[in-house]
């Protein structure tokens, strides 16, 4: 919020009528777009333990945090080549080679004589 009034963005109550009218809340507060009612409205409003001031502050907070976030993506550019560096950097998998050798690839390779034989035997 302190961001949104810095750079000078401001909820006007004509923008707070359109939001009510045709946002989420549309349909409870405008049936077949036609206001319910100061009393109904104040009802509704009531309803969810806020006063219409309370409300109406709340729901411009809303409108204003949206304004903030669609200037902020609206100014942000990312270049194809940009996209394709992240694109492969998360993508790219490792290559290794590697060998497999079995237990009988190591034994023909093996010939110890009787002394090695005789040392590890009393090594144990």
């Amino acid at each position: 919020m302190a961001e949104a009034h810095r750079l000078g963005l401001r909820v006007s109550d004509d923008e707070l009528r359109d939001e009510l009218q045709h946002g989420q809340l549309g349909q409870m507060l405008f049936p077949d777009g036609k206001f319910v009612g100061q009393e109904q409205y104040e009802d509704f409003v009531q309803r969810n333990d806020m006063t219409v001031p309370q409300f109406e502050s709340l729901e411009k907070d809303y409108i204003l945090v949206r304004k903030l976030r669609a200037l902020v993506s609206s100014s942000a550019f990312i270049s194809d080549a940009e996209v394709r560096t992240e694109f492969n950097q998360r993508n790219t998998k490792v290559k290794f080679e590697y060998a497999v050798i079995t237990q009988a690839d190591i034994l023909k390779g093996l010939h110890p004589t009787d002394e090695e034989l005789k040392a590890f035997l009393r090594a144990q």
